[in-house]
């Protein structure tokens, strides 16, 4: 199964017929600035300006599924559910263009920190509104402390820039499983719009210190 997109092409003859390709190997993937494991085994290739590959190693990049019905001659696609828990790392983009990275977590008595990294791609300076982040975890609102790591997230992020540390909450629940993250990313050119983030995510592992 191969997917198709649109790049430059060159020619390497391919199979028995008139068809001109160019194969290519480990080709790496990215989904919202975190690279997905691909095998080196995995082709790839170019043909009529277009850029073909698997099209289940896209789909899985994605969190989603792929599955041919060769009776049917029929591609199903499958997407993940947006309330769906995952591990992190996990990444959003704004629709000004600004990435926002949940890198990992850490756990430290009742304290979660979140190591965050915040790509400005967009046309303005930025700020995250950290002292603004809320989680909700096992039904109960945690609002993220107004002092330590949080207070550096002041800063402002220039044009092209970016940007990491923590944002701590206390008072984060001893046996949580998993948990929502809501963020704000607001520009700072005196306007100040607001884009808000979701992120879903799931303790895998719980790395307490």
């Amino acid at each position: 199964m191969i997917l198709g997109g649109t790049v430059a092409t060159t020619g390497t003859a391919f199979a028995d017929s008139s068809v001109w390709v160019k194969m290519l190997e480990a080709v790496k993937i990215k989904v919202n600035e975190v690279e997905k494991n691909t095998s080196k085994d995995t082709v790839f290739f170019y043909y009529n300006n277009e850029l073909y590959a698997p099209i289940r190693l896209v789909a899985e990049s994605l969190e989603g599924k792929a599955e041919y019905d060769k009776d049917k001659n029929l591609l199903n696609l499958e997407t993940i559910k947006t309330d769906t828990h995952l591990p992190l790392p996990l990444s959003q983009v704004t629709s000004n263009g600004v990435v926002v990275t949940i890198k990992s977590s850490m756990i430290s008595k009742d304290q979660l920190f979140l190591d965050v990294r915040v790509s400005n791609g967009s046309d303005v300076p930025i700020n995250l509104a950290a002292g603004e982040a809320i989680l909700v975890a096992d039904n109960e609102q945690i609002k993220a402390d107004l002092s330590g790591p949080n207070l550096s997230w002041v800063t402002t992020i220039a044009k092209d820039d970016s940007k990491e540390n923590h944002i701590m909450f206390s008072d984060f629940p001893e046996d949580a499983q998993d948990f929502t993250l809501f963020l704000k990313v607001r520009n700072n050119d005196g306007v100040y719009k607001t884009y808000d983030l979701k992120y879903y995510i799931e303790l895998s592992k719980r790395e307490i210190y």
